[in-house]
């Protein structure tokens, strides 16, 4: 079985962020201030890839998914996180637990919000890159093998767009 996707509705990238966020965004690994660069990358992404072909090994961190990445800037064993500009926010590191290094905060206790304290800690040192080191688009998906309720989906989302650029 294959895909059918629709009109991207949505293009972004890789961006780095976190403690040593800019150093990763300059793409820095040897002065003084970021010799101990450490990004942690999702494997499965097409992040992994294009970190590779910017870094050498020793600074690339693998690890099995995003929130892992998180795990990994909370324990020490990366000081930066590779991801999409839309998922490296602070507001996304620390719904997956980031507490600025130390122990995790647990999700579920932080669905109600956190405490202004709280977030002013995690956010102490969080630098988000501004360069995008790739161009990715994003769009729905549907079964191929039903291109009716592909070709609704498609134009739903583009009759979508269409009444937002039309206000």
């Amino acid at each position: 079985m294959g895909y059918t996707f629709t009109v991207p509705y949505f293009y972004d990238g890789l961006k780095y962020a976190g403690p040593k966020g800019n150093c990763a965004d300059a793409l820095d690994w040897e002065s003084a201030d970021c010799s101990d660069l450490k990004i942690c990358v999702s494997e499965p992404t097409t992040w992994f890839p294009r970190t590779q072909a910017l870094f050498p090994p020793e600074v690339i961190v693998a690890v099995p998914s995003s929130s892992d990445g998180y795990l990994g800037l909370n324990d020490g064993r990366c000081n930066a996180i590779a991801g999409e500009g839309t998922g490296i926010l602070l507001s996304t590191a620390v719904a997956n637990g980031y507490t600025g290094g130390g122990a995790m905060m647990d999700p579920m206790e932080m669905a109600g919000g956190m405490m202004p304290e709280e977030m002013n800690k995690a956010a102490s040192g969080w630098q988000i890159g501004t360069t995008t080191y790739s161009k990715e688009p994003l769009a729905m998906v549907t079964r191929e093998d039903d291109p009716q309720f592909s070709d609704f989906v498609n134009w739903v989302l583009q009759g979508l767009m269409t009444a937002e650029e039309q206000g």
